[in-house]
């Protein structure tokens, strides 16, 4: 199957960017935007996406308040190439960083732009800050960042404003507050602790491990089913947070009428296809992300299953805001599927290293040098039965498509090259930079 990677480079088309941002229709007159990243959250970590444990009460009602799209992608399975393809409504191999960011276009046009970040592989250093008039980054999460957001937002000047809160509360090391460590496994009485995961799973993926660590990697089911809950532990804890985020908005008296997009970058494997971690692969424990929208006129629309991706996230808030999306923008506002229109499927393309995946639904073509894959996602969520051999001709097909829609280069992170020594340290710590 190594024809389905020719395949895919093979038709590859480069298509020119507008480098300017639409002209608004009303500037400064329109909804306060709120966009929030939940790092490193896989889909069914969430209650409302099916994961039984009820860790997520507060996201599932928030969930329940306007429109869940069960079946959104991620153009990348690692935190930098995700969110710049998300802010500039790109597949990531096709970013090239001519095109204006989402808060560029909304400061633009009369919106007060501001972020409180986690920083590491979304640092404004790497050009994320761009657009905003107010950026912090730090490593404390959601219970840093959200104080300094209200703070904010008492002292923020008239006006809409567009806020980005991001998190990696959930992402490795998976070692959360007490109590939600113990909460989730009591009953766990083996050798692994949320502050060994780190070290743990980085010597599981072969990554170079700088802490002490015994390199022992013998994990029973037992171990590993108690990784997992250190990670749901974590999700747990985050959302409490986000309760804790309503309950500010709440009081301020802007929840009503505020336009929120809750969403992830990318999942977290956990031995979904023998591995652990995340930006080595394209499957679906990596790529199928969740992603909520609430706003005034669209609430409570519920559960809409067509494939839709990451990359349609600016241009529907440019649409709630009243805005065009920008000519290089390569998503499609969801606004439609929010009031109630009738869902379809979007083509998604996902990227990661030397991977590329398209879903054309039911079918996901994954294309990689050293061959496809093809699975029908309807019957086989899992990915376990590849049916590019038997359905060549579909597998070929899909991989024209694939390679229309990207640019032939690998999607990696970064190198560490001239970046602070700050910057770097904090990517050690992530994980991002070896």
């Amino acid at each position: 199957m190594r024809s389905l990677w020719i395949a895919a480079c093979a038709a590859v088309t480069l298509a020119g960017c507008a480098k300017e941002a639409p002209s608004g229709r009303g500037a400064a007159e329109g909804p306060n935007l709120l966009l929030v990243s939940l790092d490193t959250v896989r889909a069914d970590a969430l209650g409302t996406f099916g994961n039984p444990r009820a860790l997520t009460p507060h996201l599932d009602r928030l969930a329940r308040s306007g429109v869940t799209f069960s079946n959104a992608i991620a153009q990348a399975a690692s935190t930098l190439p995700s969110h710049r393809s998300m802010f500039r409504s790109r597949v990531a191999s096709r970013s090239t960083g001519d095109e204006p960011m989402l808060a560029e276009i909304l400061r633009g046009a009369g919106w007060h732009t501001v972020a409180f970040t986690g920083g590491g592989n979304l640092s404004g250093e790497l050009g994320f800050a761009v657009g905003f008039d107010q950026w912090e980054e730090a490593d404390g999460g959601f219970d840093w960042a959200l104080p300094r957001f209200a703070a904010w937002l008492d002292a923020r000047e008239p006006g809409p404003f567009f806020a980005f809160l991001h998190t990696y509360d959930a992402h490795l090391p998976y070692d959360p507050p007490p109590p939600w460590a113990q909460r989730l496994d009591p009953d766990y009485q083996g050798w692994v602790t949320g502050a060994e995961t780190r070290p743990l799973c980085r010597t599981l993926r072969e990554l170079p491990v700088e802490e002490e660590w015994s390199g022992r990697t013998d994990l029973s089911a037992r171990d590993r089913a108690h990784v997992r809950a250190l990670y749901d532990a974590g999700v747990a804890a985050l959302d409490s947070n986000v309760a804790r985020l309503v309950r500010d908005l709440e009081s301020r008296g802007l929840f009503d009428d505020l336009v929120i997009a809750v969403m992830s970058d990318h999942g977290e494997e956990f031995w979904d296809h023998g591995s652990v971690i995340h930006s080595h692969t394209v499957y679906q424990e990596l790529v199928h992300v969740p992603l909520i929208v609430v706003s005034p006129e669209d609430r409570g629309h519920g559960v809409r299953g067509g494939v839709v991706r990451n990359l349609d996230i600016a241009p529907t808030l440019l649409d709630a805001a009243g805005l065009d999306a920008a000519p290089s923008h390569e998503g499609t506002s969801l606004r439609g599927v929010l009031r109630g229109a009738a869902d379809r499927n979007r083509p998604a393309v996902s990227e990661m290293r030397q991977a590329k995946s398209l879903i054309d639904w039911p079918w996901k073509l994954i294309a990689r040098r050293e061959g496809g894959e093809l699975y029908h996602l309807a019957d086989d969520p899992g990915e376990r039965r590849n049916l590019a051999r038997e359905l060549e001709p579909l597998a070929v097909r899909l991989g024209v498509a694939l390679g229309d829609a990207v640019a032939s280069g690998d999607v990696r992170e970064l190198s560490g090259e001239d970046m602070s020594p700050e910057l770097i340290e904090r990517l050690k710590a992530l994980g991002y930079l070896e």
